[in-house]
């Protein structure tokens, strides 16, 4: 008697076929997957390393420029071989701007308080803590007059002439004076006629409040102005932001031909923008050496300016924007820092922002 055996059909052979062929699709999607995971994951890490890279690179330019502007305090001109740098690198390079930034009308001047007591601003205190920041306190004299360099209706008139010299008109000027004051100010209350709280901007499109400190860079101005910055467009350049600092404090020795306008609107406009050109054009090579040496020119003869006025003009070197460009591998990298220099020439970083291009 013959053993039987099992009858294998052309169909049992077929789905078995389409299963082992199922299983090894299967298999060869997720090695597909697991590989591109992987691939990702292994960029992901390469891309992080280089950023990683640039940003210390980006510092290592941060500190050369601390070396170079500490020496600035009581220097009168910045030498044009400092304002940009390039230093070449393995697979890259760094590029550094140096810019002066007491060439501009600082808003944060409309803040009738220092940085030392402002919510989330801590690191400010070494600006204006003299035990901290190394700077020499003021005499109660000094302070007083302080007092009165803050004042407010004094910073409206001048931002007035300012915006008035770029025919922009009064209405607009207070529109700004009233808004960036709410902005800085600890009160809740509207200030003028187009002052705006946190009731206004509760009911904005995207509601928000007030920050009641200083502004870190001049952007913020978007803010609490929204459509209306356009109305300010031409008058932008000439405005910054100098965190911990409320003070107007304009450089003599750093104006410009385009910025020379600056000395016509702190004025008052006693002088003409051609005037304030022809000083500045003037200028002896290596700045102004006092303060004197200005307020002697015949230009200012017989002209009656105000203590306050006086004081928003100075030769000192004490804020600079360092602008460091890290082209590294396929990374690009910027980093943007604020450094402001004491007395006894230590320089603090206080700000920094930074961006990625990889």
């Amino acid at each position: 008697m013959k053993a039987s055996t099992p009858k294998v059909t052309h169909n049992s052979t077929g789905a078995a076929l389409i299963l082992v062929l199922g299983v090894l699709s299967i298999i060869s999607i997720l090695s597909m997957q697991i590989i591109e995971a992987a691939n990702n994951l292994s960029s992901a890490q390469f891309n992080q390393q280089q950023v990683q890279q640039s940003y210390w690179y980006a510092k290592a330019g941060e500190e050369y420029a601390r070396l170079i502007t500490k020496e600035y305090l009581f220097k009168k001109i910045l030498l044009d071989k400092h304002k940009t740098l390039h230093f070449p690198i393995t697979d890259g390079a760094i590029n550094i701007t140096l810019k002066p930034l007491q060439n501009c009308f600082n808003i944060n001047s409309f803040s009738q308080r220092s940085a030392i007591n402002v919510i989330n601003r801590v690191l400010f205190d070494k600006v204006d803590n003299p035990e901290i920041s190394g700077d020499t306190p003021q005499k109660k004299a000094e302070q007083a007059l302080d007092e009165n360099i803050l004042g407010i209706p004094l910073k409206r008139s001048q931002l007035q002439a300012l915006f008035s010299l770029h025919d922009i008109e009064r209405n607009r000027a207070d529109f700004f004076s009233d808004r960036i004051i709410d902005w800085l100010d600890e009160d809740n209350i509207p200030s003028g006629n187009h002052g705006a709280e946190n009731s206004y901007y509760a009911s904005a499109e995207l509601p928000r409040e007030t920050p009641n400190q200083h502004l870190l860079i001049k952007e913020e101005m978007q803010h609490f102005l929204a459509n209306d910055q356009q109305d300010f467009t031409s008058v932008l350049p000439l405005l910054c932001s100098r965190p911990g600092d409320n003070k107007l404090q304009v450089n003599i020795n750093q104006l410009d031909n385009d910025s020379a306008i600056l000395l016509s609107a702190i004025l008052l406009e006693k002088i003409d923008t051609k005037t304030a050109q022809s000083i500045i054009e003037n200028r002896p090579e290596e700045g102004f050496q006092s303060l004197s040496e200005f307020w002697d020119l015949p230009e200012f003869k017989d002209m009656k300016i105000s203590l306050m006025q006086k004081k928003a003009l100075v030769i000192e070197n004490r804020y600079f924007q360092v602008e460091s460009d890290v082209s590294y591998k396929e990374t690009k990298f910027k980093l943007v820092s604020l450094i402001r220099i004491n007395t006894n020439k230590k320089v603090h970083v206080i700000s920094r922002k930074y961006g990625v291009n990889s």
